[in-house]
């Protein structure tokens, strides 16, 4: 629901629609053993990480103006009860960047900054000067998530304000609406096998050789990731470059893309219906917030 990631990113506290798994899977059985992977892409640079499953999450755009159509009708509502709630956001980090997923990437990025070369790419709603939503008194708050029946003489509707908003915005959705944890949910499956596919596992024991020649004992890539941050900054930049050249010399990065996309693309075949709906409910969700930014605000960003 659009509510429940607003809430993680955007909304302090306020009350969270139930997240339900969409149903409907299609009846393909998974084929047994790891998927087929072809040729092994080109990763010049973090945005050549793009993967299946970003087909069924909202674009940047999509992402921006759903916010602030959210925030907006948010707003409407807190003002019966005499509130004047925000209704921009500034910047927030978007949901479709994978350019850290596997780690170091790029050469340039990694002498600028060694494992802290990552920066979320941002998407901008309403007033780019402003950089989170004001704090809300606790009587905002209450009416907001609906923890009181009324107030200022005014019944408060079931969920408060938040709720309505987000009722509003999904008006039309079908199946389970934009239910982003659930497309996260595969995203996260399809990693974690990713992470055990034998494949993989032969390429890391590769890396993990190719580090032990340069005197670092990591058996797979995210542990000298997690080691280097609390290392002095020169140590953890010298260990980023040979980090770097071992990934480079086991083709690592590129064959994590292609069997993380496999195993995406088997996920979608099974779950067909249900990210089908996603889809659908993407597209009803945008045009329900471009309506109502073009009859509050006049703009659709």
């Amino acid at each position: 629901m659009m509510l429940d990631k607003l809430c993680r990113r955007v909304l302090a506290g306020c009350a969270v629609l139930a997240v339900v798994p969409a149903a409907g899977c299609s009846a393909k059985s998974t084929p047994p053993g790891p998927p087929a992977i072809g040729a092994l892409p080109v990763v010049a640079g973090p945005a050549d990480i793009v993967l299946p499953l970003d087909d069924y999450l909202e674009t940047d755009t999509q992402y921006a103006t759903s916010v602030h159509a959210l925030l907006s009708l948010t707003a409407q509502c807190m003002s019966r009860y005499g509130f004047t709630a925000s209704t921009d956001f500034g910047r927030l980090p978007t949901w479709r960047d994978h350019g850290n997923l596997f780690g170091l990437v790029d050469d340039a990025d990694t002498r600028r900054a060694g494992y802290k070369w990552f920066q979320p790419r941002e998407i901008t709603v309403g007033d780019t000067a402003k950089d989170a939503a004001p704090p809300r008194s606790p009587e905002e708050r209450a009416v907001a998530v609906g923890s009181v029946p009324a107030y200022a003489g005014k019944t408060v509707p079931k969920g408060g304000c938040d709720q309505e908003a987000a009722e509003k915005l999904a008006t039309g959705e079908p199946g389970a609406g934009v239910n982003d944890a659930f497309v996260q949910n595969l995203e996260n499956d399809a990693y974690q096998q990713t992470e055990a596919d034998p494949r993989v596992l032969a390429a890391f024991k590769d890396w993990s050789a190719c580090m032990a020649a340069s005197g670092y004992q990591y058996s797979v890539p995210k542990d000298a990731n997690n080691a280097a941050f609390a290392m002095p900054e020169a140590d953890q930049m010298t260990m980023a470059a040979v980090d770097l050249k071992c990934r480079q010399k086991a083709n690592l990065v590129p064959l994590q893309l292609a069997v993380d996309r496999a195993y995406q693309q088997r996920l979608i075949e099974k779950n067909a219906q249900a990210l089908n709906d996603m889809r659908k409910a993407i597209s009803v969700q945008a045009d329900n917030a471009a309506r109502e930014l073009a009859t509050s605000h006049g703009t659709t960003t």
